[in-house]
């Protein structure tokens, strides 16, 4: 009776971990890498600063994600800290994020997607050395219904699809940290 009761513990405990925020958080980012690719490290004063933020997917499976990329209250948002340890503030056009299943994009394995981003759309940047680092935040459970294929049913004699619904990925993840300098 003992050995069953400890077997059914480990079992739930077991169920617990792997369906916890926590762990499905660490579980699914090792799929994703969130990195900023295009940069330079001068920019002059009237100098556009502009940045290409890339989710790459590097798992073995397509991962469903939200795709909007415009900060700061959407999925990405950035950290821009200047050479005084003072976050730049946002100073661009703030917009209510409207979740929707519309955002999702299965993204394929070894698929890409991103955006190229001019910061000084968004954020107080003036002369100075800065540090950049971007992050992706989904903090809803979304998920999509997919057509897998269709089939003829006999029954009720007419074509009907079969669905599949397809979880979103949920989590926090980070990029690369840059540094770059405005004069």
């Amino acid at each position: 009776m003992n050995r069953a009761f400890n077997r059914l513990y480990i079992l739930v405990a077991s169920i617990f971990i792997l369906y916890s925020p926590i762990f499905s958080k660490f579980c699914f980012a090792e799929n994703l890498t969130l990195e900023i690719l295009e940069h330079q490290p001068l920019y002059e004063k009237g100098e556009d600063v502009n940045i290409t933020v890339v989710l790459r997917n590097t798992g073995s499976d397509p991962i469903l994600v939200p795709v909007l990329f415009v900060p700061p209250y959407y999925y990405i948002n950035f950290r821009i800290v200047d050479s005084n340890n003072q976050v730049v503030p946002f100073t661009g056009v703030l917009y209510d994020l409207v979740e929707s299943e519309d955002d999702l994009f299965l993204l394929p394995i070894g698929g890409l997607v991103g955006k190229t981003l001019n910061l000084k759309e968004y954020y107080a940047i003036n002369d100075g050395k800065y540090t950049l680092q971007a992050r992706f935040i989904v903090r809803r459970d979304f998920q999509k219904e997919f057509v897998m294929y269709p089939v003829y049913d006999r029954e009720i004699k007419s074509w009907r699809d079969i669905k599949k619904v397809r979880k979103a990925w949920k989590g926090e993840l980070d990029s690369n940290t840059v540094e770059f300098i405005v004069k």
